[in-house]
């Protein structure tokens, strides 16, 4: 039995945190033995201390740039001796490095970030790190082809070390067997009304709430009063998210649901799921959307246009593009079967495409090959 040490920074509600939880609830335990090593807790922690894996959770003084947690990773790898390494997110990709490049360790790192390149906004010590790490890293897991091209294009990656593995996610979760009108009703929504919504959290530009809620005020110039909104998340900008939403005229038909665990329930509730993020890597609100059956109006961003097909399973339209948006959900909501059989479409192309088990395989196989 192989030894797998899985490093993460931490485990918040997040698409790379829900991923490893399925790849360690999946992983074939007759061929690999795991252990989580993470650099700070998080919310999702009871929820990954039910799978059986063993955690180690490293001390850290300072939120940032705090160096600590490399001794403690260093530490652990000397003592548990693991044949290979696979890190997740930018700070824990860093240190998983340097621990595999002194203890010659064979190391994979996942790289899920699609942020922009450039910009006023960028942090030039995270893009140096991730530069750094994938230049040099022998093995590179990315979950879009558009996040395999910019690790080749982007950040000096070499091709033949990089392998593209899609996310997964299971269909069975999203079967919702209560009423939809009845969920929308504890939520305090009109049961009969069309309902749009979007899931993200209200953290920096990325999922670009501005943008969708401009789209809002532009449908409902269109369409009048026949839909309701619901924005589900929280985070740092939830308060000047609600703020825009009054001033844009939305507040009476706009729901903001704060930070949910019961996605499902919250996805039955929806006749259209938006996705208006200025960049996405694969995205997974868009993968279990369409696992419940909802048809997607999203971004052409990163690993998007992979999942969504335009007029089968969605449509898609520019980033930063209020009037497109607003068109598309137009679409949507003035042809409702249309809407339905897209919805359905979506769920087949997850059940044939972006399975957990695919998923898992895939991950054990490149796992076998960097071993042998």
């Amino acid at each position: 039995m192989r030894k797998i040490l899985l490093v993460i920074g931490q485990l918040g509600f997040g698409g790379a945190e829900r991923q490893l939880l399925y790849l360690l609830q999946g992983l074939d335990r007759r061929r690999f033995d795991p252990l989580l090593c993470v650099l700070a807790p998080g919310e999702m922690i009871p929820e990954f201390q039910t799978i059986g894996v063993p955690i180690v959770i490293l001390k850290r003084y300072l939120p940032r740039y705090d160096v600590l947690p490399l001794f403690g990773l260093l530490a652990l790898t000397r003592r548990w001796r693991p044949d290979l390494i696979h890190s997740f997110m930018t700070l824990a990709n860093f240190f998983a490095f340097i621990t595999a490049t002194i203890l010659r360790v064979p190391l994979l790192v996942a790289d899920r970030c699609v942020e922009p390149l450039t910009g006023a906004d960028l942090n030039p010590f995270h893009h140096w790190t991730e530069r750094l790490v994938i230049s040099r890293s022998e093995a590179i897991v990315a979950n879009s082809r558009s996040g395999a091209a910019l690790a080749v294009e982007g950040k000096g990656a070499r091709p033949e070390n990089v392998y593209v593995i899609p996310n997964g996610i299971s269909t069975e979760a999203f079967e919702i067997r209560n009423n939809p009108p009845a969920i929308r009703r504890e939520l305090g929504l009109d049961p009969d009304r069309f309902t749009i919504g979007i899931i993200g959290s209200l953290v920096g530009k990325r999922k670009d709430h501005a943008t969708f809620l401009r789209a809002m005020q532009s449908l409902t110039q269109r369409c009048g009063p026949q839909f309701q909104v619901v924005c589900v998340g929280g985070g740092p900008k939830l308060k000047e998210t609600r703020e825009l939403a009054q001033q844009l005229g939305l507040g009476d038909r706009t729901l903001f649901t704060g930070i949910r665990t019961d996605v499902p329930e919250i996805l039955a509730a929806l006749d259209l799921v938006v996705s208006s993020s200025q960049w996405e890597g694969m995205p997974n609100v868009i993968m279990e959307a369409m696992a419940a059956g909802k048809p997607v109006v999203a971004t052409a961003v990163g690993g998007t246009p992979e999942l969504v097909v335009p007029g089968e399973t969605g449509l898609l339209v520019p980033p930063q593009d209020p009037e497109a948006l607003a068109l598309a959900c137009q679409q949507m909501l003035e042809n409702p079967a249309r809407a339905l059989a897209m919805g359905q479409a979506g769920r087949r192309r997850i059940e044939n495409f972006f399975s957990i088990e695919k998923m898992v395989r895939d991950t054990e196989n490149i796992y076998q090959r960097l071993l042998s």
